[in-house]
C-alpha cells in the first residue's frame, strides 16, 4: 500500500528534523498521514544532481514527495529559488508534476533553529542574556552582525554554542529531533523555505477541521 509522503533529505540532522515535524501535524495543521524520511547517500550535491532519478524509484510507493537540501554545499551556483526551480523541473519530467515540491535551505538547515530561540535556549539551559552574550562574543570574533547573524551564520554560531557551552563541536542528530519537537512552528514559518513546506503540506493534507 502507498504512503501519503516521502520527504528525501540530504543529512541525517534534516532527517530528524522532518521526522519531528510531520508527527505535529496539529501544529501543522494537518490531517494525519503516512511517511518516511529517507536520507540520500550523496548529501547535498548528490540530492541536487540526483533528485530525480532518485524519485523515479519511489512512484509507487509515495502519492506525495519533498526534496529538501541545504544552499550551502549543494554546489548549486545559483540562488537558492533557482536551484529549486531546476530540482522541481526534474522532477516534473519525471512525472511527479503537481506532486511533488523541492526546497533549497538559505543558507543551511540552522536557520529554521534560529526562528524560535526559545527551543535553543532550553536544550543548552541558557537564559536570555546569557545567549546574548553567546552571540555578541561570536559576531566580535567573527565580524558579524548581530541583527542578521542568525540568517547569515546560523550553523556556525550554533556550533560555537554548543563548544562553548556542551563542550563539543556540534548537536548530535536526535538533538535537532528534539529542538524540532519542542519549538514553535509558527515562529519558524519565518523562514520562507519552512514555509513553503509547510503551505504545500497544508494544501496537499487539509486539517478535517477545515
Amino acid at each position: 500500500m502507498s504512503k501519503d509522503l516521502l520527504v528525501v533529505t540530504a543529512d541525517l540532522d534534516a532527517q530528524e528534523v522532518m521526522k519531528a515535524i510531520l508527527a505535529r501535524c496539529e501544529s501543522l495543521e494537518i490531517h494525519p498521514i503516512s511517511f518516511d524520511v529517507a536520507r540520500h547517500p550523496g548529501r547535498d550535491p548528490g540530492l541536487f544532481v540526483g533528485a530525480a532519478d532518485y524519485s523515479k524509484l519511489m512512484k509507487e510507493k509515495y502519492h506525495k514527495l519533498i526534496i529538501m537540501l541545504d544552499h550551502h554545499g549543494s554546489g548549486c551556483s545559483d540562488g537558492g529559488g533557482e536551484c529549486a526551480a531546476t530540482i522541481q523541473k526534474q522532477l516534473d519530467g519525471v512525472t511527479w508534476k503537481s506532486h511533488s515540491l523541492a526546497v533549497i535551505i538559505e543558507p543551511e538547515l540552522e536557520e529554521w533553529l534560529w526562528h524560535n530561540e526559545a527551543s535553543i535556549q532550553k536544550i543548552f539551559e541558557l537564559s536570555d542574556g546569557q545567549l546574548k552574550e553567546c552571540v555578541e562574543t561570536f559576531c566580535k570574533k567573527n565580524g558579524c552582525d548581530v541583527r542578521s547573524v542568525t540568517r547569515d551564520k546560523p550553523k556556525e554560531l550554533l556550533d560555537y554554542i554548543c563548544e562553548k557551552v556542551k563542550n563539543k563541536p556540534h548537536l548530535r542528530h536526535k538533538e535537532f529531533g528534539q529542538l524540532a519537537s519542542s519549538a514553535s512552528l509558527k515562529g519558524w514559518q519565518a523562514s520562507a523555505s519552512f514555509r513553503q513546506i509547510v503551505a504545500v503540506l497544508k494544501n496537499w493534507f487539509p486539517s478535517s477541521k477545515e
